[in-house]
């Protein structure tokens, strides 16, 4: 469905569903969509400037009527999210947990090195058995002699006297003329039977990926990106065919509502099939401009 922009935008389609979050709850790129459970990326577009939102504070706080009571949705002025909402601190503690873990780890592994080299070199127990595998000098000197052969003299070489080889005269080699020969012509086995040769079977076609409404009301825009004007507004459950895609598949394109063709983020939606095997799409549709 097309909105003109000279009247108000009717959706297309209509939910009885009843969403008690917080309105100012969306994503990054799309205030307009509601969230119906924790998403890591969430953000509150009342926060100046706007932040993500920690998970468990979603969950117990901006999708529950308990929002009202929430210290940013009541403050009168603007201003930046506490650390224990935003998400980026939660973020930063686990990143501070996991250096100090591998910083404890690798002092314990320094320290059994250093434990380990000290044990066998200073312990005693290498010493000792070093000391029993070599040999004191004069046992070597003792064994060396008996380990080489002597020399024995070699007798006087005698005179041979030089010999003289007579040599034959020339004699005539035969000539012989080479023959022809046949090449024997492969004869097939006498139990050979032939076998007809079975057509392998057609490749399954595979079925085209599906995408369902993931959240409360979704945007179908003309475009991939929030610049783009939507063309209706979807509701939960709700099913297409995916059609194309961007390159790095954040936004889909689905068929059809009312005969055309749209673009949703696909952040909203569960998707049913393999997206890779849809053609990403080139021709995008050129970014709208709005005249002063």
């Amino acid at each position: 469905m097309i909105i003109n922009s000279s009247e108000p935008a009717k959706p297309s389609f209509r939910s009885t569903a009843v969403y008690d979050g917080c309105p100012h709850v969306g994503m990054a790129d799309d205030a307009q969509t509601r969230l119906l459970f924790p998403v890591t990326g969430a953000v509150c577009h009342l926060a100046k400037p706007a932040d993500e939102i920690d998970t468990a504070y979603q969950q117990t706080t901006c999708l529950t009527t308990d929002h009202k009571a929430c210290v940013v949705f009541l403050r009168q002025k603007s201003g930046p999210l506490p650390p224990e909402i935003s998400g980026m601190e939660g973020q930063k503690a686990r990143s501070h947990r996991l250096v100090w873990g591998s910083i404890v780890i690798l002092l314990f592994a320094v320290v059994g090195f250093w434990i380990g080299l000290w044990w066998v070199n200073g312990g005693g127990q290498m010493t000792a058995f070093s000391q029993m595998a070599t040999p004191a000098v004069n046992d070597v000197a003792a064994i060396v002699p008996s380990l080489i052969p002597s020399v024995r003299a070699s007798p006087t070489a005698t005179a041979v006297p030089p010999t003289t080889t007579v040599l034959p005269t020339d004699t005539a080699v035969p000539t012989t003329t080479p023959t022809a020969t046949q090449t024997p012509t492969p004869m097939l086995p006498a139990t050979f039977t032939p076998r007809a040769l079975t057509p392998s079977p057609p490749p399954t076609a595979v079925p085209p990926a599906q995408v369902r409404v993931n959240v409360l009301r979704l945007n179908v825009r003309q475009g991939p990106g929030i610049v783009y004007d939507a063309l209706a507004l979807v509701d939960e459950g709700q099913e297409f065919t995916v059609i194309g895609r961007v390159p790095d598949g954040s936004w889909l394109q689905i068929c059809c509502i009312d005969g055309l063709s749209g673009w949703v983020i696909a952040e909203s939606v569960l998707v049913e099939g393999d997206v890779t095997a849809v053609s990403p799409i080139t021709d995008i549709p050129p970014t709208p401009t709005t005249t002063p």
